[in-house]
């Protein structure tokens, strides 16, 4: 979710959807600020906020990752579901990642990248972390 979430008839038909549906119990919104998810949608639950606002912030670290696990993992559970009605072949879920602290990771010499799954870093990096400065200029709370 973002500021401009209700200015998409797209976003305002699959919110209205899950809420008609009552779905909304079964899954996590994502959004940079609490208060760009619709209130209709949140229902005072808890959500998933990044509260990213500078570059930086958009680099994947140990949070953020199992966070983003949780999120693709309902999504796939979701996927899983047509999935398993059509009799194909269940798609895996992504193991969440129990990292090591500080003084393990030095130890090892090791950084919290090193333990994530690289084709989910590499597509975080492509398509959020390099567009870091375009989503800020278009997100700012101003």
């Amino acid at each position: 979710a973002s500021k401009n979430f209700l200015n998409s008839q797209f976003c305002l038909f699959e919110g209205g959807a899950a809420w008609a549906t009552r779905a909304i119990g079964e899954y996590k919104i994502m959004a940079m600020h609490y208060n760009d998810i619709p209130i209709f949608l949140t229902n005072g639950k808890s959500e998933i906020v990044l509260g990213m606002v500078e570059e930086k912030d958009f680099e994947l670290d140990a949070k953020k990752y199992n966070d983003f696990i949780s999120v693709l993992n309902r999504l796939i559970d979701h996927l899983n579901k047509n999935r398993e009605i059509r009799g194909e072949q269940l798609a895996n879920l992504l193991p969440r990642v129990n990292f090591p602290d500080k003084v393990q990771l030095s130890e090892e010499k090791k950084v919290e990248t090193d333990y994530m799954d690289q084709k989910v870093l590499a597509y975080w990096n492509k398509y959020i972390r390099d567009n870091a400065k375009t989503y800020i200029e278009n997100n700012s709370l101003k």
